[in-house]
C-alpha cells in the first residue's frame, strides 16, 4: 500500500470512467469524474501496511476511535479531507456548497466500500440491480429521480474504485505476479508482527506456509476476485480485456499449485524444505 498503489488504482479508474457506460456522465458532470479520481487516489491514504483484523487485535486507537468498523477505510478518507482543509491544499474551495457536499458524499461513500468486509454484499446487490435492469429494460443513470439518480451514480462510482482496487489479479501476468509478491510481503510483515505480539497469525499472514500461495491465490480469485468483476462486465463491457488475463492467471495459479501438490507427494509429507518455500517469479526460492 504506496504511492505506487494509489496510481495504479487511478489509472484503473480512468479506463473504467472511459467506458461506454461511464463517459456520458463524465462529460456532462465533471464534478463525478473528479470524485472518482480523488476516491482512487486517497482510498489508501496513509496506510499502516496492516490491516484492520490487526488493529482491532491489538486495540491500535483507531480500531477505538472507529468502533472497529472500517478501521482503516474510515482513517484514510478522514485524513484525506484534513488534508484538504489545510492552507494551499484546498483545491475544492472553488465548489459550491452543493457541489461540496456531493463530492464528499461520494469520496466517502467509494472510500467505505473499498472495505473487504462489504464485498459479498456488494456483489450481492449488483446482481440483483443487473437482473431487475435487465427484466426492466431499463438503463444506468436513466432516471429521472435525482434522488434516485444520484444514488445509482454512487453505485458506479464505488464499484469502479472496488474493482480498480482489486484489478491486480486481472493485469498481463508480469505485471500480477510484481503485484502478488508486493502484497504476499505485506502480509507477512504482519504476520511476523502478530507472531511477536502473541496474537493469531491471519489467514495469509505466515510467511512458513510459502508453499500454499497458488492455492491461496486460486480461492482469492475464485471467491472473491472472478464473481466481482463478472458482473462488472455486465455494467462495462470494455473490462473483457481484463477477464481474459483473470482467466490466464487464475489457469497459471493453479498449474503451479498441482505442480507443488505432485512435488509434496515425492517428498512423502506434502511439505517443501524447511516448512515451506518462499515465491518469486512463479518458482521456489
Amino acid at each position: 500500500h504506496n504511492a505506487i498503489h494509489a496510481a495504479d488504482v487511478l489509472h484503473a479508474t480512468h479506463f473504467f470512467l472511459k467506458s461506454s457506460t461511464m463517459a456520458k456522465l463524465c462529460r456532462k458532470h465533471p464534478l463525478m469524474r473528479l470524485s472518482a479520481y480523488i476516491g482512487a487516489v486517497v482510498h489508501d491514504y496513509n496506510h499502516p501496511g496492516t490491516n484492520n483484523d490487526f488493529h482491532k487485535k491489538t486495540q491500535h486507537d483507531l480500531a477505538l476511535i472507529y468502533n472497529d468498523i472500517a478501521v482503516l477505510e474510515n482513517m484514510h478518507v478522514s485524513e484525506a479531507f484534513m488534508l484538504l482543509q489545510k492552507k494551499n491544499c484546498d483545491f475544492l474551495n472553488c465548489l459550491s456548497h452543493l457541489d461540496y457536499r456531493t463530492f464528499r458524499r461520494l469520496v466517502i461513500s467509494m472510500v467505505l466500500h473499498t472495505d473487504m468486509a462489504k464485498h459479498q454484499e456488494q456483489v450481492r446487490n449488483l446482481k440483483h440491480t443487473i437482473k431487475w435492469k435487465k427484466s426492466t429494460n431499463a438503463s444506468w443513470l436513466d432516471s429521472k429521480d435525482p434522488q434516485v439518480w444520484i444514488k445509482e451514480v454512487e453505485t458506479l462510482l464505488n464499484l469502479c474504485v472496488h474493482c480498480a482496487d482489486l484489478s491486480g489479479p486481472c493485469r498481463p501476468q508480469v505485471f500480477m505476479r510484481k503485484w502478488t509478491d508486493r502484497v504476499l510481503q505485506e502480509f507477512w510483515q504482519q504476520g511476523d508482527m502478530e507472531k511477536d505480539q502473541a496474537l493469531p497469525v491471519g489467514l495469509g499472514n505466515d510467511r512458513s506456509k510459502a508453499k500454499d500461495v497458488p492455492l491461496g491465490q486460486v480461492f482469492f480469485i475464485d471467491g472473491f476476485v472472478k464473481p466481482l468483476w463478472e458482473q462488472f462486465k455486465e455494467v462495462i463491457p470494455e473490462v473483457e480485456v481484463c477477464l481474459k488475463n483473470l482467466d490466464k492467471n487464475l489457469d497459471y495459479w493453479k498449474e503451479l499449485a498441482k505442480a507443488m501438490k505432485e512435488e509434496g507427494k515425492k517428498n512423502g509429507n506434502g511439505k517443501t524444505k524447511e516448512g515451506g518455500s518462499e515465491m518469486k517469479n512463479g518458482k521456489k526460492q
